[in-house]
């Protein structure tokens, strides 16, 4: 089935082949007329007379041809009015295809970023053990006695976490790196990794990483440490992150900063999540 635009490109064919031929037929009547006119002269009335009416058919003739000429002189410019629109709109139309054709490149992208989200690994930290509580407790026993503030506290008890990070993810994770530390700060921590050996890094669905120990950095807690901790003077931070591949090439990082807060003040303490700077935050 013909298109509007082929149709509209064979009426202007025809016209321009109207006009053409017309042009040719005005041009091959005007020397007649022209050679009648002059052999009229010297002729008989008889001649004369037959000569003018063949120059008045002549006329006439070429007047009718300019009445139809005028006329597809029009049509030609009706038709080149409707070419034009019909280009505006086949521009139009192609345009909304290219949008149709763009937006659905971009739904396929979107689609295909929801079935990575939906199918990757992700892999979060669980932290299984801590002893916070028993280190800022055995400062209680010696609350009123200042004497013993600047000494460290037992050995054993240290602050001290046992952590592992589980794939909740539906693929596998192959860890690269993974970093934790426990420090003292106060509102703004700025943690320094302690990077941990990790021999066991291809992470299956719902199973954990090996499990990490990690023990306060720097010098040995003090009671008056202890002390400052249970009053909400000082804070107990445990922060980390783990670096993994997921099954689709790409690198991920998980990230926590965790402190230790009262609550129930010197009774109930928790760890809560805290956010802070790119600390807390995973991709």
């Amino acid at each position: 089935m013909l298109s509007r635009l082929t149709i509209m490109w064979i009426v202007f064919v025809g016209v321009m082949g109207f006009f053409a031929g017309g042009s040719f037929e005005s041009a091959f009547f005007a020397p007649e007329a022209t050679a009648q006119s002059s052999t009229a002269t010297g002729q008989n009335t008889d001649k004369a007379q037959a000569l003018e009416e063949r120059h008045q058919a002549t006329e006439e003739a070429i007047a009718y041809y300019n009445k139809w000429l005028m006329v597809f002189t029009a049509v030609l410019a009706l038709a080149t009015i409707l070419l034009g629109s019909a280009t505006v709109a086949l521009y139009r139309s192609a345009e909304k295809q290219i949008d149709i054709a763009r937006i659905s490149a971009q739904a396929a992208d979107e689609s295909a970023k929801a079935a990575v989200a939906t199918e990757r690994a992700r892999m979060y930290v669980n932290i299984d053990a801590n002893n916070f509580a028993d280190c800022i407790n055995t400062a209680a026993a010696w609350e009123n006695t200042p004497s013993i503030d600047e000494n460290p506290i037992a050995a054993s008890n240290l602050p001290m976490a046992k952590i592992k990070f589980r794939n909740y993810g539906k693929t596998p994770a192959i860890v690269t790196e993974v970093g934790l530390v426990i420090f003292l700060a106060g509102n703004d921590p700025m943690p320094v990794w302690d990077v941990k050996v990790v021999r066991e890094n291809i992470i299956a669905p719902s199973l954990t990483t090996e499990e990490f120990t990690e023990i306060i950095t720097g010098t040995q807690m003090t009671f008056k440490q202890a002390k400052d901790i249970r009053d909400g003077r000082l804070t107990l931070w445990i922060a980390g992150y783990c670096s993994y591949d997921d099954v689709f090439g790409q690198r991920r990082t998980h990230r926590f900063l965790q402190r230790f807060v009262p609550v129930i003040p010197r009774i109930r303490y928790v760890l809560q999540a805290y956010d802070y700077d790119h600390y807390n935050k995973s991709d």
